[in-house]
């Protein structure tokens, strides 16, 4: 589908998901969106139109003619489009901050006379310089070279003209991605400067990375979910952020990391540039006060002698504490656990008849495996295919959920006990207590 064409139910999609969900945040992320989208749409066939109009008649294109649509383009789509967002941009990234800043302070209502007024500055120029030159970094050389192309091949400037129009068409209305990936980022961005704030002032000493677990989760996101960091820590990247006068110092003070970067690394040990979310362009994650678990604690990591040389640093780049953390979202989402598809096809043709109901019974062994997810005797933990999969042990039967808090296998077992030491041997035992 033309991206041009797309955006709307897109952004419709998601305001709709936003209420539904009752995340204020993302109401915020859904109504930049739907601005920076519309205005994106109005500019884009402003400049289309201009090019057609520009570019008639049989006359070769010229050099010049190239550098004054390059130019005129960049007023339309870099100037012109933020001097018309810049105000509601400001708003939304004020807003995100302020809340974020109120509502880890636990009040009913935001306080704008608690905002460090340079760090809400900072972020409001900061992103306001990304808007004005998104031409200039995404969209200029593309121009050029459709251009110089036109020039070489020696077309008339109407044959230029339908050049521009059909190329440097499809190129604009792929920026409506990146319009939507870039709402995410700014309120990522400024709720997480706001939240540092608070837990400053509320004297938090320890914050916890949350990401959001589905099918879209990067792979960094979901490695740094569940990690527990100090508020000092996240609070000197702040600053540091905040006192960069140059845009472009965010990518040496706050790299973005492949994956590799983090995984097999203790949370201590994690670099001070990844101590706040955003992670990526587009980044969903976001940091939450850590409290200890109430229903669960990890008392202790016991390593399987079994275990792969290469899989212990994954397993053991948690704390007991982090573990915990992980088992008590998984416990008290056991209603709530999706299936992975595939594996429920194929569980329910191998194993359910072990349980003693049809292959088509769905429901009934969907129910035998929250049950065992909602109070598991045992759980140990293994590493499959580079992510971290939980094994939860019930009376007769063995629920496997993996980071995406997806239920990958359910297994009869008729001595539990005997199962949970077999596989403990390959695996991290997580001695749980209450």
């Amino acid at each position: 589908m033309n991206p041009l064409l797309a955006w709307p139910l897109r952004v419709a999609f998601r305001e709709v998901l936003a209420v539904v969900k009752a995340d204020a945040y993302e109401r915020l992320a859904a109504r930049l969106h739907r601005l920076l989208a519309a205005t994106w749409d109005d500019h884009t066939r402003r400049a289309l139109e201009e090019i057609t109009e520009r570019l008639r008649g049989r006359e070769p294109l010229t050099v010049a003619e190239v550098e004054a649509i390059h130019r005129r383009l960049a007023e339309i789509l870099g100037e012109a489009f933020t001097a018309e967002i810049e105000a509601d941009l400001r708003e939304i990234v004020a807003e995100s901050y302020v809340r974020a800043l109120s509502d880890t302070l636990g009040l009913s209502r935001p306080r704008w006379d608690l905002v460090d007024a340079r760090a809400l500055d900072w972020l409001q120029r900061h992103h306001v310089y990304w808007v004005r030159h998104h031409y200039d970094r995404h969209l200029a050389e593309d121009v050029l070279s459709l251009g110089e192309q036109a020039i070489l091949e020696g077309m008339s400037r109407r044959e230029a003209g339908r050049l521009f129009r059909e190329a440097l068409g499809r190129r604009l209305g792929q920026s409506q991605l990146y319009w939507e990936m870039f709402a995410n980022h700014v309120v990522t961005r400024s709720q997480e400067l706001g939240r540092v704030e608070g837990y400053e002032r509320a004297g938090v000493r320890y914050l916890q990375i949350r990401a959001v677990l589905d099918h879209r989760t990067s792979c960094i996101c979901r490695n740094l979910h569940g990690r527990i960091i100090e508020v000092d820590k996240a609070a000197r990247l702040a600053r540091r952020l905040v006192a960069a006068d140059d845009p472009e110092d965010v990518k040496r003070i706050a790299p973005w990391e492949p994956c590799e970067r983090v995984m097999g690394v203790p949370s201590a040990e994690l670099p001070e540039h990844l101590a706040l979310p955003p992670y990526h362009f587009g980044c969903r994650t976001r940091t939450v006060v850590w409290k200890p678990p109430e229903d669960v604690r990890v008392e202790a990591k016991e390593m399987g002698a079994a275990v792969r040389p290469q899989d212990r640093p994954l397993l053991d780049q948690y704390t007991e504490a982090e573990y915990a953390g992980w088992v008590e979202d998984i416990r008290r989402r056991a209603d709530r656990l999706r299936w992975n598809e595939k594996d429920l096809k194929h569980d329910l043709r191998k194993h359910a008849p072990d349980f003693g109901i049809s292959p088509g019974d769905r429901s009934t062994y969907t129910a035998i495996a929250r049950s065992v997810v909602a109070d598991p005797k045992y759980v140990t933990a293994h590493v499959y295919k580079g992510q971290i999969q939980f094994v939860l042990y019930g009376e007769n039967a063995v629920v496997i959920v993996d980071q995406q808090m997806r239920i990958r296998g359910v297994y009869h077992s008729a001595d539990v006990d005997r199962t949970f030491v077999n596989w403990s041997r390959e695996q991290l035992w997580l001695r749980t207590g209450r």
